[in-house]
Formats: structure tokens, sequence, C-alpha cells
């Protein structure tokens, strides 16, 4: 791991610690697109550090990129945040 990277997962465990809400009821959605380059390495190596006490999914969408990613993904981050409320 780099040391960047090493550095943003530290950043964020300490807030998740001092924030235990987020390490209990915090539902995470992650999307990145495939085109996206260091992004999706980035992205995977990030959410297999987090906490696995948190509800959290990973969507790595095929043919999408920085500005595609969001409109092409919407419905299913809305679905994500039904589940968790209604599940």
């Amino acid at each position: 791991m780099d040391s960047f990277f090493k550095r943003t997962i530290l950043k964020v465990k300490r807030v998740m610690y001092r924030n235990r809400r987020c390490l209990n009821n915090g539902p995470l959605y992650m999307i990145v697109g495939v085109r996206e380059g260091f992004m999706v390495e980035d992205a995977v190596r990030f959410y297999k550090e987090l906490p696995t006490s948190i509800h959290q999914q990973l969507f790595i969408t095929m043919d999408e990129n920085h500005a595609s990613v969001v409109p092409t993904t919407m419905s299913r981050a809305f679905r994500f945040c039904f589940e968790v409320n209604n599940g």
C-alpha cells in the first residue's frame, strides 16, 4: 500500500472510531466506474479495509467513467438505502 492510501485509511478509521454511530449504524454504498482507472483499485482496497460491523456494498459499474457513473447508478443507490432502512 502506498503511503497516501495508508494515511487516508487511518484518517477514516480515526473518524469512524470517534463517531461510533458510524461503526454501528452507518451503511456505506460505494460506486465506481470501471473506466475510472486507479480509482477502481483504490475503491477496492478501501472497501476491504472497512470494518465489517457496518452494512456495506461496493458496486463497480461496467462501461462507466467518472462523469457517467453517478446518473447511471442512482437507482441502485436508492434501492440500497431502502433495503438498509427497511430490511
